[in-house]
């Protein structure tokens, strides 16, 4: 990347995150536009949830230690088929050829969900301090505390170890075509590690950005790349949107980004072409990044009050939350976790070409 290009990159990714006098905060809590309302729930199982993924009208969701497989064909009234306990508490769930590979600080325990009604155990891959699993075909990219795993899984539940690359204090993954974006802490600097995955036998730190000071990144299939930031009240929360020409990680001419200052921690990030979905201690907030163009902000239309978000599932016509139970000191209340079903924002699957500035 040229010096040109590397300065594009500090000016729109990495000073948003850093530069706080140039940041334009927002009191909290937040003064919401006219439209924007709290949202209502189209339904709600109660307890103690951190981890969900849906294929179809399937939710796995991560209850404490249990497994709960529930049916949300009808999303006003979804119904558990079965749960089954795993030896700890349930950080990730991913599904693919009818096995559940369900993350806990254990490693992974992989349950056969064949028949839904009846999940069965079929074995474990010890890790310690596992946190995350991005589940590609064959391969399973397994973040622990300590770094990046990869693992073969062509004879599941037989996982068979490729390759490692330790990171101290990695805190989250995602993954897109053969790069792999991993945030992490050394020596109590932040980074932003891009690591090529072209070769797997022979893990390679392409790029390592420092200054991210990231809890959560999530890489789109549309090229958007958001990362939030959870710090001390005095820091707030950051949320960094920014359009990359991934084929040579460099910044498009078309690049932009957005941020929003709110002093509330972030567990999970998410987006679409459109929307930001940041779940919080104190709920799931959406933001419509295409808005306010002229302060940089994006602009809040939505906040629901689920609890303290850990995961989101969004579809095109549904948001999917794993939660547990807060207390939201602002409303003086305390909010139930557990797993909501809640409505999409208007044109949620949508492409609306704006210029921004």
């Amino acid at each position: 990347m040229g010096v040109g290009k590397r300065l594009f990159f500090w000016l729109v990714l990495v000073c948003p995150l850093l530069c706080h006098g140039r940041v334009f905060a927002t009191p909290f809590p937040p003064t919401l536009p006219d439209n924007t309302q709290i949202g209502e729930i189209i339904a709600h199982i109660p307890g103690e949830a951190r981890a969900v993924t849906v294929q179809g009208n399937v939710a796995y969701m991560g209850f404490d230690n249990e497994l709960k497989i529930i049916d949300v064909t009808n999303k006003e009234q979804p119904v558990v088929l079965s749960q089954l306990t795993v030896s700890d508490i349930i950080w990730d769930i991913a599904v693919q050829d009818g096995i559940a590979y369900v993350v806990n600080s254990a490693g992974i325990e992989m349950v056969d969900v064949t028949t839904l009604e009846n999940p069965h155990w079929l074995g474990v891959y010890a890790e310690e301090s596992a946190r995350q699993l991005y589940l590609d075909e064959s391969y399973i990219y397994l973040l622990t505390w300590y770094g990046l795993r990869i693992l073969d899984a062509s004879d599941a539940p037989n996982l068979i170890p490729v390759s490692a690359m330790d990171i101290e204090s990695a805190r989250d993954l995602d993954v897109l075509e053969e790069y792999a974006f991993v945030l992490g802490e050394s020596s109590s600097r932040y980074y932003l590690y891009v690591i090529n995955l072209s070769d797997l036998t022979n893990l390679e730190i392409e790029r390592a950005y420092e200054g991210v000071r990231g809890q959560k990144i999530y890489v789109t299939k549309t090229k958007i790349l958001a990362v939030g930031d959870l710090c001390s009240s005095t820091c707030g929360t950051y949320l960094a949107v920014v359009d990359l020409d991934w084929q040579t990680l460099d910044i498009a001419a078309r690049g932009f980004h957005r941020t929003i200052y709110h002093s509330v921690g972030t567990q999970a990030v998410e987006t679409n072409k459109m929307y930001a979905f940041a779940g919080k201690d104190i709920g799931l907030w959406v933001y419509n990044y295409f808005q306010d163009v002229e302060t940089g902000m994006l602009l809040l239309i939505d906040i629901f009050h689920v609890g303290r978000v850990w995961q989101i599932e969004p579809t095109d016509d549904y948001i999917y939350t794993a939660s547990t139970t807060e207390y939201y000191e602002y409303l003086q209340e305390t909010k139930e976790g557990g797993f909501y079903i809640l409505p999409a924002p208007p044109l949620f699957n949508s492409y609306l070409p704006v210029m921004v500035r």
